[in-house]
Protein backbone atom coordinates (compact mmCIF):
# COMPACT_ATOMS: atom_id res chain seq x y z
CA UNK A 1 0.00 0.00 0.00
CA UNK A 2 1.37 3.41 -0.73
CA UNK A 3 2.16 5.52 2.13
CA UNK A 4 3.14 9.09 2.85
CA UNK A 5 6.53 10.11 4.92
CA UNK A 6 8.35 13.31 5.40
CA UNK A 7 11.81 13.98 5.07
CA UNK A 8 13.38 16.89 6.06
CA UNK A 9 10.07 18.62 5.86
CA UNK A 10 9.17 17.17 2.30
CA UNK A 11 6.02 15.13 2.49
CA UNK A 12 6.54 12.60 -0.11
CA UNK A 13 4.80 9.29 -1.20
CA UNK A 14 6.52 5.61 -1.65
CA UNK A 15 4.93 2.72 -2.29
CA UNK A 16 5.19 -0.65 -0.25
CA UNK A 17 6.28 -2.74 -3.42
CA UNK A 18 9.59 -1.13 -3.95
CA UNK A 19 10.27 -0.58 -0.40
CA UNK A 20 11.57 -4.52 -0.42
CA UNK A 21 14.55 -3.41 -3.03
CA UNK A 22 17.54 -1.96 -0.52
CA UNK A 23 19.28 -0.95 -3.74
CA UNK A 24 16.02 1.26 -4.63
CA UNK A 25 15.01 4.51 -4.04
CA UNK A 26 11.76 5.87 -5.14
CA UNK A 27 9.52 8.75 -4.21
CA UNK A 28 6.21 11.02 -5.35
CA UNK A 29 6.41 14.26 -4.21
CA UNK A 30 3.23 16.01 -3.10
CA UNK A 31 2.44 20.22 -2.62
CA UNK A 32 3.53 20.05 0.97
CA UNK A 33 7.10 21.17 1.99
CA UNK A 34 7.79 22.84 5.73
CA UNK A 35 4.04 23.44 6.35
CA UNK A 36 3.43 25.24 2.72
CA UNK A 37 1.65 23.84 0.03
CA UNK A 38 2.89 25.32 -2.78
CA UNK A 39 5.65 23.07 -3.62
CA UNK A 40 5.84 22.06 -6.97
CA UNK A 41 8.71 20.70 -9.68
CA UNK A 42 7.27 22.91 -12.38
CA UNK A 43 10.13 23.96 -14.96
CA UNK A 44 8.92 27.93 -14.40
CA UNK A 45 8.93 27.85 -10.58
CA UNK A 46 12.59 26.14 -10.55
CA UNK A 47 14.62 28.48 -13.22
CA UNK A 48 15.06 31.21 -10.90
CA UNK A 49 18.75 32.20 -9.91
CA UNK A 50 18.16 34.08 -7.74
CA UNK A 51 16.82 31.41 -4.74
CA UNK A 52 17.23 27.42 -3.95
CA UNK A 53 14.95 26.00 -6.15
CA UNK A 54 12.23 23.28 -5.34
CA UNK A 55 13.93 20.67 -7.17
CA UNK A 56 17.66 21.51 -5.12
CA UNK A 57 15.45 20.79 -1.87
CA UNK A 58 13.94 17.87 -2.83
CA UNK A 59 17.80 16.90 -4.10
CA UNK A 60 18.99 18.00 -1.05
CA UNK A 61 16.25 15.76 1.35
CA UNK A 62 16.59 12.41 -0.96
CA UNK A 63 20.47 12.56 -1.17
CA UNK A 64 20.06 12.79 -4.99
CA UNK A 65 22.84 14.49 -7.28
CA UNK A 66 21.46 16.88 -9.54
CA UNK A 67 23.43 15.57 -12.38
CA UNK A 68 21.44 11.82 -11.32
CA UNK A 69 17.67 13.25 -12.34
CA UNK A 70 16.60 12.83 -15.78
CA UNK A 71 13.66 15.26 -16.88
CA UNK A 72 11.73 15.24 -20.11
CA UNK A 73 9.33 17.96 -21.90
CA UNK A 74 6.46 15.50 -22.14
CA UNK A 75 4.21 15.57 -25.05
CA UNK A 76 1.38 13.01 -23.78
CA UNK A 77 3.61 10.92 -26.53
CA UNK A 78 4.27 7.04 -26.55
CA UNK A 79 8.03 8.02 -27.04
CA UNK A 80 10.28 5.62 -24.88
CA UNK A 81 14.28 6.54 -24.67
CA UNK A 82 16.52 4.62 -22.53
CA UNK A 83 19.53 6.41 -20.78
CA UNK A 84 22.49 4.16 -19.71
CA UNK A 85 25.02 7.36 -18.43
CA UNK A 86 24.59 9.59 -15.72
CA UNK A 87 25.48 13.03 -17.57
CA UNK A 88 25.09 16.88 -16.50
CA UNK A 89 21.57 18.46 -16.50
CA UNK A 90 19.01 16.52 -17.73
CA UNK A 91 16.25 19.58 -16.83
CA UNK A 92 17.17 19.90 -13.65
CA UNK A 93 17.81 23.61 -14.02
CA UNK A 94 16.71 24.34 -17.27
CA UNK A 95 13.80 23.43 -19.26
CA UNK A 96 15.68 23.62 -22.78
CA UNK A 97 17.92 20.86 -21.20
CA UNK A 98 15.01 17.95 -20.56
CA UNK A 99 14.75 15.36 -23.12
CA UNK A 100 12.43 16.94 -25.68
CA UNK A 101 9.15 14.87 -26.90
CA UNK A 102 9.52 12.30 -24.33
CA UNK A 103 7.16 10.37 -22.13
CA UNK A 104 9.22 8.05 -20.81
CA UNK A 105 12.45 7.17 -19.98
CA UNK A 106 14.63 3.73 -19.01
CA UNK A 107 17.83 3.36 -17.47
CA UNK A 108 19.87 0.02 -16.49
CA UNK A 109 22.73 2.26 -14.63
CA UNK A 110 22.69 3.10 -10.96
CA UNK A 111 22.43 7.05 -9.75
CA UNK A 112 20.47 8.26 -13.01
CA UNK A 113 16.63 8.76 -11.84
CA UNK A 114 13.93 9.04 -14.27
CA UNK A 115 11.40 11.40 -13.11
CA UNK A 116 7.82 11.81 -14.42
CA UNK A 117 6.04 15.09 -14.16
CA UNK A 118 2.21 15.19 -13.03
CA UNK A 119 -0.83 16.90 -12.02
CA UNK A 120 -3.99 15.02 -13.03
CA UNK A 121 -1.87 12.61 -15.22
CA UNK A 122 -0.90 9.37 -14.34
CA UNK A 123 2.99 9.13 -13.22
CA UNK A 124 4.19 5.41 -13.80
CA UNK A 125 7.56 4.07 -12.16
CA UNK A 126 8.75 -0.07 -12.78
CA UNK A 127 12.18 -1.84 -11.65
CA UNK A 128 12.97 -5.28 -13.15
CA UNK A 129 15.17 -6.89 -10.24
CA UNK A 130 16.72 -9.19 -12.28
CA UNK A 131 17.78 -7.45 -14.90
CA UNK A 132 18.38 -4.49 -12.87
CA UNK A 133 16.45 -1.63 -14.50
CA UNK A 134 14.16 1.29 -13.74
CA UNK A 135 11.55 3.13 -15.84
CA UNK A 136 8.86 6.41 -15.13
CA UNK A 137 6.06 7.10 -17.60
CA UNK A 138 3.84 10.05 -18.37
CA UNK A 139 0.80 8.59 -19.01
CA UNK A 140 -2.09 11.14 -19.18
CA UNK A 141 -5.41 10.27 -21.15
CA UNK A 142 -3.91 10.37 -24.57
CA UNK A 143 -0.58 8.53 -23.15
CA UNK A 144 -3.07 5.75 -22.18
CA UNK A 145 -4.78 5.94 -25.12
CA UNK A 146 -1.67 5.66 -26.91
CA UNK A 147 -0.35 2.61 -24.68
CA UNK A 148 2.42 4.51 -23.80
CA UNK A 149 3.09 1.96 -20.31
CA UNK A 150 2.78 -1.01 -22.42
CA UNK A 151 5.25 0.33 -24.88
CA UNK A 152 7.85 0.86 -22.37
CA UNK A 153 7.88 -2.80 -20.95
CA UNK A 154 8.16 -3.85 -24.28
CA UNK A 155 10.90 -1.73 -25.01
CA UNK A 156 12.26 -3.45 -21.33
CA UNK A 157 11.65 -6.61 -22.84
CA UNK A 158 12.93 -5.88 -26.79
CA UNK A 159 16.30 -4.05 -25.22
CA UNK A 160 17.47 -5.68 -22.35
CA UNK A 161 15.23 -9.40 -22.19
CA UNK A 162 12.77 -8.30 -19.14
CA UNK A 163 10.33 -11.12 -18.45
CA UNK A 164 7.23 -8.62 -17.69
CA UNK A 165 6.91 -11.38 -14.74
CA UNK A 166 9.96 -9.96 -12.92
CA UNK A 167 8.65 -6.35 -12.84
CA UNK A 168 7.38 -4.45 -10.06
CA UNK A 169 4.95 -1.61 -11.29
CA UNK A 170 4.02 1.43 -9.43
CA UNK A 171 0.50 3.78 -10.50
CA UNK A 172 1.34 6.95 -8.57
CA UNK A 173 -1.54 9.67 -7.68
CA UNK A 174 -3.51 11.07 -10.48
CA UNK A 175 -7.21 12.28 -11.07
CA UNK A 176 -9.11 9.12 -10.17
CA UNK A 177 -12.47 7.90 -11.57
CA UNK A 178 -14.17 9.54 -8.99
CA UNK A 179 -13.55 12.96 -10.75
CA UNK A 180 -11.90 12.64 -13.82
CA UNK A 181 -15.05 13.70 -16.51
CA UNK A 182 -14.11 13.77 -19.87
CA UNK A 183 -15.75 14.00 -23.62
CA UNK A 184 -16.83 11.54 -25.92
CA UNK A 185 -13.99 12.30 -27.98
CA UNK A 186 -12.32 10.41 -25.03
CA UNK A 187 -14.26 7.35 -25.39
CA UNK A 188 -14.14 7.05 -29.03
CA UNK A 189 -10.21 7.46 -29.09
CA UNK A 190 -9.78 4.72 -26.55
CA UNK A 191 -12.48 2.66 -28.76
CA UNK A 192 -9.67 2.78 -31.51
CA UNK A 193 -6.84 1.20 -29.48
CA UNK A 194 -8.73 -1.08 -26.75
CA UNK A 195 -11.32 -4.19 -26.90
CA UNK A 196 -14.06 -3.61 -24.53
CA UNK A 197 -12.92 0.01 -23.93
CA UNK A 198 -16.12 1.01 -22.12
CA UNK A 199 -15.03 -0.95 -18.92
CA UNK A 200 -12.53 1.99 -18.24
CA UNK A 201 -15.73 4.89 -18.37
CA UNK A 202 -18.74 4.99 -15.99
CA UNK A 203 -21.75 7.74 -16.30
CA UNK A 204 -22.37 9.79 -13.87
CA UNK A 205 -25.78 11.92 -12.57
CA UNK A 206 -25.21 13.86 -15.59
CA UNK A 207 -24.74 11.42 -18.24
CA UNK A 208 -21.23 12.61 -18.87
CA UNK A 209 -18.01 9.74 -18.98
CA UNK A 210 -15.74 9.33 -15.46
CA UNK A 211 -12.59 8.11 -17.20
CA UNK A 212 -10.97 5.17 -15.02
CA UNK A 213 -7.33 5.55 -16.18
CA UNK A 214 -6.03 3.49 -13.04
CA UNK A 215 -7.77 0.64 -14.85
CA UNK A 216 -7.06 1.36 -17.69
CA UNK A 217 -2.93 1.34 -16.84
CA UNK A 218 -3.20 -1.65 -14.99
CA UNK A 219 -4.82 -3.40 -17.62
CA UNK A 220 -2.02 -2.68 -20.10
CA UNK A 221 0.85 -3.95 -18.18
CA UNK A 222 -1.17 -7.36 -17.44
CA UNK A 223 -1.39 -7.44 -20.87
CA UNK A 224 2.51 -7.54 -21.19
CA UNK A 225 2.21 -10.91 -18.97
CA UNK A 226 2.96 -8.74 -15.76
CA UNK A 227 1.74 -10.38 -12.37
CA UNK A 228 -1.00 -8.66 -10.37
CA UNK A 229 0.81 -8.89 -7.38
CA UNK A 230 3.58 -6.65 -8.63
CA UNK A 231 0.97 -4.06 -9.20
CA UNK A 232 0.86 -1.25 -6.67
CA UNK A 233 -1.58 1.43 -7.22
CA UNK A 234 -1.74 4.41 -4.64
CA UNK A 235 -5.67 5.17 -5.78
CA UNK A 236 -5.64 8.51 -4.71
CA UNK A 237 -7.44 11.25 -6.51
CA UNK A 238 -5.31 15.13 -7.19
CA UNK A 239 -8.57 16.12 -7.74
CA UNK A 240 -10.04 15.00 -5.08
CA UNK A 241 -7.06 15.83 -2.27
CA UNK A 242 -5.91 18.72 -4.47
CA UNK A 243 -4.69 20.66 -1.06
CA UNK A 244 -2.01 17.77 -1.27
CA UNK A 245 -1.81 17.61 -4.85
CA UNK A 246 -1.40 20.21 -7.94
CA UNK A 247 -3.98 19.39 -10.10
CA UNK A 248 -4.66 20.96 -13.45
CA UNK A 249 -8.63 20.47 -13.31
CA UNK A 250 -8.45 22.11 -9.54
CA UNK A 251 -6.00 24.80 -9.68
CA UNK A 252 -6.14 25.04 -13.89
CA UNK A 253 -3.71 28.00 -15.00
CA UNK A 254 -2.18 27.63 -11.55
CA UNK A 255 -1.10 24.40 -11.13
CA UNK A 256 2.31 23.07 -9.86
CA UNK A 257 3.88 19.42 -10.70
CA UNK A 258 4.41 16.62 -8.92
CA UNK A 259 7.66 14.55 -9.32
CA UNK A 260 7.72 10.91 -9.57
CA UNK A 261 11.12 8.88 -9.69
CA UNK A 262 13.05 5.93 -9.07
CA UNK A 263 16.66 5.34 -9.05
CA UNK A 264 19.33 1.78 -8.17
CA UNK A 265 21.83 3.29 -5.95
Amino acid sequence: MAYFTEVKKLKILRFELLDRFENILHFSTTRIYADRNDFSMSFYINEKKEEITHKEILSGALKINPDSFVFCRQTHSDNIVIINTQESDKGFYYKENAISNTDGVISSVKNVCPVALSADCVPVIMHDPVKKIVASVHSGWRGTAKQVVKKAIEKMQSEFCSDPKDIICCIGPSAGPCCYEVGEDVVQEFGLVYPDHKRFFSLNINGRYMADLWMANKWLVMETGLEEKNIEIAEICTICNNELFHSARFHKGDAGRMATGIMML
